[in-house]
Order: structure tokens, then sequence, then C-alpha cells
């Protein structure tokens, strides 16, 4: 088998999980709280197929107060008894919206990282599958303190949609329990596929001890000859017809198009000072929205929100505990929402982007930008929203000029590696869902949550904010008390203080030229 190193997935998972789900909500309520922390994550998505619709009411309930969790419900309006999920799987797999396929059962609770165990394998051995193990426990054990768990090969599989189309699903023919996730797997490796097992991938499945489990190997014994060539022996890999995975195809939630104001007035109970606009409007779908952080910028303030009425549908707006009215004059039509917090005694750029991140999870936007204060668009250049109509590009890297000692200068001689003077930053991104910047550091990182698909945008970004001696001597303070030993970011805080510099005019900046000619653009 081909191993393929690669980075660590830490900005994108692009994993649909999978959740068959009949009569399941008190033992779906029971394990969501300990496995939340591994589905709030970077372009992970939970499809839970109610295969009946007794429970959507309290379903919805439920998992409105996981706000940071991208759901999609799918219900089976019709009412029926227990039945082999595997034309409830199917759906799933018709539905799901990325790239991998991860099934679990909506009781199962994770022990280990799951998600990423299985991912991490797929995405490095070339041509494979994945799985991990389950333990069968009474609800008051505690998986830890067990001395020796009958660790069994199933629980979780992991593979890629394409593959799982390519073999037509699971085989619906099935109509009592067992044997279908052994099947599939064959019919997998009839594909070309080779099995990854992991036995470090663990989960837990509860139950009473009064009601048992039959192992296995009991179950295997039990089953007729026929049947269990059916299951270990297929004979090819498609057995549905084209139409499978088709059985209910109500939505009655999804990630990418339902937003709760509930949600968001409920999460917005930790800011000391919240606003949220009359005109927010969640059934309307915004093309682009702006994210901004201030703290003490009335100065900049009524500028920056003027000049982004030509760049966005709407704004999100933190205020990071100013104490020069930033937030009371902080006005825009089309700002959506703005919310106060309580200064934490320093500057954390990780903590806020990521807040801004969270508010905009609330509302329906193609496309997000972060934009500072001091910045401003140079309006010679581009169009963002020709930007936002391209298919093929998930991340813009916006270029960027340091204004320096007057309006119409900046600095060429910045120190880290910029072309003629012009920086590219990533700013702008699609909306993929709930989504986070993952960094160990809390100032100088790349300002958007994943790095897919990225481009180059003709748009440049003049930022005032190194403009005065006065400004950059402040700067300097800040950066060094924060990161006295100069490690969160590749170069000297130095650069503040020089005295010579090499300026150049603006009005002389040619973005396509400099865009051709580049060779370290950052």
């Amino acid at each position: 088998m081909k191993y393929r190193k690669k980075k660590e997935i830490v900005d994108f998972f692009g994993v649909s999980i999978l959740m068959s789900f009949y009569k399941k909500l008190e033992d779906f309520k029971r394990v969501l709280p300990k496995n939340a922390p591994y589905f709030e994550r970077n372009g992970i998505e939970i499809i839970l197929l109610l295969d009946e619709p007794t429970e959507k009411r309290d379903l919805l309930a439920f998992t409105e107060t996981y706000p940071f969790i991208n759901f999609r419900i799918v219900v089976n309006q019709k009412e029926h008894d227990w039945r082999n999920h595997c034309k409830v799987l199917n759906v799933g797999i018709r539905q799901a919206s990325f790239e991998h396929i991860l099934v679990l059962d909506p009781e199962v609770e994770l022990v280990s990282d799951v998600v990423y165990q299985l991912r991490y394998a797929i995405d490095n051995y070339l041509g494979s599958y994945a799985t991990g193990v389950v333990a069968f426990i009474d609800y008051q054990d505690d998986i830890h303190q067990l001395k020796n768990p009958n660790w069994m090969p199933y629980g979780s599989i992991m593979a890629k949609k394409e593959d799982l189309l390519a073999i037509g699903g699971y085989d619906e023919s099935f109509e009592k329990w067992g044997g279908e996730d052994d099947q599939i797997r064959r019919r997998l490796e009839l594909h070309g596929l080779r099995k990854i097992e992991l036995s470090d991938a663990k989960t837990v499945h509860r139950e009473n001890k009064s009601d048992g489990h039959q192992e296995r190997s009991e179950r295997i014994s039990s089953m007729p000859i026929r049947h269990l060539k059916h299951i270990l022996y297929p004979k090819r890999t498609i057995f549905n017809s084209d139409d499978w995975g088709y059985d209910f195809k109500k939505v009655v939630w999804d990630w990418k198009t339902h937003k709760s104001r509930r949600q968001l007035e409920l999460y917005l109970l930790q800011f000391e000072k919240v606003h949220v606009s009359d005109k927010s409007n969640y059934n309307q779908a915004y093309q682009i929205i702006a994210l901004i952080q201030v703290r003490n910028e009335s100065r900049n303030l009524p500028e920056i929100l003027r000049h982004l009425n030509d760049y966005c549908d709407g704004i999100i707006l933190l205020d990071d505990g100013s104490t020069d009215f930033s937030y009371e004059i902080a006005e825009s039509d089309k700002i959506l929402v703005k919310a106060k917090k309580i200064y934490s005694g320093h500057f954390d750029d990780l903590e806020n982007r990521n807040i801004l991140l969270r508010l905009a999870n609330f509302f329906k936007a193609e496309w997000f930008f972060y934009i500072d204060a001091d910045e401003r668009f140079d309006s010679r250049f581009g169009d963002i929203r020709v930007h936002s109509v391209q298919k093929e590009v998930d991340v813009y890297r916006f270029q960027l000029v340091d204004i320096w000692d007057n309006l119409d200068t900046y600095r060429v001689d910045m120190p880290d590696n910029r072309h003629n003077g012009i920086a590219t930053r990533a700013r702008m991104f699609r909306n993929k869902g709930s989504l986070q910047i993952h960094s160990n550091r809390e100032i100088h990182f790349s300002a958007v949550p994943y790095a897919q698909n990225v481009r180059i945008a003709d748009l440049l970004l003049l930022h005032y904010g190194n403009f005065d001696q006065e400004i950059r001597k402040d700067k300097y303070k800040i950066y060094t008390s924060q990161d006295p030993d100069e490690r969160k970011q590749a170069h000297s805080y130095a650069f503040l203080k020089d005295k010579k510099v090499v300026l150049k005019k603006v009005k002389d900046i040619d973005l396509k030229m400099d865009q051709i000619n580049s060779k370290n653009l950052r």
C-alpha cells in the first residue's frame, strides 16, 4: 500500500458523520455532551437520519442547544416498526456534503479522537478505508476503570464518498439486524480498497447488562450458510438498483440554510453589551459579510464603516472592551450584530477572530472576510464581488502595503520577504459552516480558519496601522510586552523603530505586474 505523508488535519476535516436514528433520542442525549468537542470542528457535519417521525420535535429542540455543530436532520415521515438501517444509511450517503463519510451509531461514545484517527489514516494511505473498535459496556461502567474491555472490530467505519457511491452504498436487501457492516467492508475490498484497522480508534456502546449482548461469533454461527456467504463472500460490489438512497428525503434542519435567532441570543448573553439589528434577516442569504474587531478605534470607525458599504452586504463587529465609546459610535445600516466583550487585559487576536467566527455562524453567507479598522481597500484595483462568484476558489489572499510616514508612500523594506513591499494576507474565505482558527499563537497567525483552493486576489489593502512614529512606538511596546522573546512571528519587532526606511509611491503600484513577477508572495 502506498503511504503518502501529509500535514496533520487540523484546519478542515471534510467529514460527514452518518447516524441512523430509530427512537434513540435518550441515548443520543446521554452521549452528545461528551462527543460534542470532537464534532465542533471545521468541516464536520452530523447527518441525523430519523427513520420515523415521532422524535423529530424533541430532537430539533435538543440539537438547537449545540449551535456550533453542523447538523442536518433528515426524517422519514412514515411510522413503522424497527428495520435494518441499510436504506437509512444510504439516504445519508446521498445527502453527505463532504468527501469522507464516517458511520457512527447515535448512542456511541467516543473514547479516543476517532474522527481524526480514521480521517488521518485514509488521507495518508492511498486506496484505503478505515475502521475502529467498540466495547459494549453497562451504562454505569467507566471504560477507563475496566481492566479488560472486550474491544471488537466494529463501531465505526470511514470511507470516501466516491468509493461508497461506486459500490452502490449498503446492500438494501438486508432486512434483519446484523451482517451489513461485514458485507460492505468486503465489497469495498472487492472495489480495490484495503482496510486499515485502528485498534486505538475506540468507541463505547452502552447498554444494560440485563439486556445482554449477543457476541458476533454467536450471531454468525446461528446464520444460515446461504446468508453467511452473502455477507462474508459477496460475488459483486453492487447489489442495489440505481434508485438506492432515496427511501426518504425530508430535510427538517440543514446547517447550510437554517439559522436560529434564539441560538444567537443565547450566545450573546456572555457579552457586556450587544445589539442585533432589526434588519438581521435569518432567511436572507448574504453574499459577503465583513468581520471586524475594534478596541478604542473611535477615530477610525466612522470612516471604515462608510468604506465597507461598497465591499460587503453585512458587517459583524466585535468590540474588545473599548474605553473610548467605540461601541456606541459603531453605527451602520450594514451592521447585523455588534457585541462588546470584557477586556481581558491584553490583546488576544486569536480569541477575537474566533468569537467573530462564532457570531458569523448564525448568519447565512457565501463569503466572509476580515478587515481591521485601520485598513482600506484601494479603489483602483479589483472587484471583491467578482471574486465572490468564483466557484473553484475557497480562500483569497488580499495584497497589502504598509502606509508609512505620509498618505502617499508605503514602506518597501519590510522584514517579511515581501515582493516590492507588497505582502499577501489570507483574509477572505468561503462559508463552510461552524469554523474556528487553530493556532499556537494569540497574535500574528494566518487569519482564516482553513487553507483550501487558495488564490491571490487583485485587491489591495492599504494598512495605516503603522502610519506615524507615535503609533509604531505604541505598537512596539504592546507586542514586546506580550511577546518578550519574539517567538510569535518570524521576525523581530525592531522594524517598528527603524528610522531609515525605503519608501515608494502608492500611485506607482501595479498589482498585475507584481503578481506576475513575484516569487515570494506570502
